[in-house]
């Protein structure tokens, strides 16, 4: 399943009604997971804008493969962070414009 997942989104569904979408980007799996409102299909376009979102980053300081190890050195992964935190304040779902997100980070 992890193989599978480079590329493409993989979801699965936990016992509990919770539901899990990732992908692999290289080295990197980002993961999202919801339940009630957030179902497979919210959760398949916050997956995409995630692996678009990282690989614009990354694209504009190294432009190569993403690794672990290369994503928390520098100021990479608190620009991805900022960047979540803006796409979701307090949990929330509210911004999927690519060019808002990265300005504000």
């Amino acid at each position: 399943m992890w193989m599978n997942s480079l590329g493409s989104n993989q979801i699965a569904r936990t016992f509990d009604d919770k539901i899990i979408v990732f992908r692999r980007i290289d080295d990197i799996i980002v993961f999202a997971t919801g339940e009630d409102e957030y179902d497979e299909l919210v959760l398949v376009e916050v997956v995409d804008f995630l692996v678009l979102l990282i690989s614009l980053i990354c694209e504009e300081s190294k432009g190569s493969k993403i690794d672990e190890t290369w994503l928390l050195e520098g100021n990479i992964f608190g620009k991805i962070l900022v960047a979540i935190d803006e796409m979701m304040p307090g949990g929330v779902l509210e911004v999927f414009d690519l060019d808002e997100i990265i300005n504000m980070a």
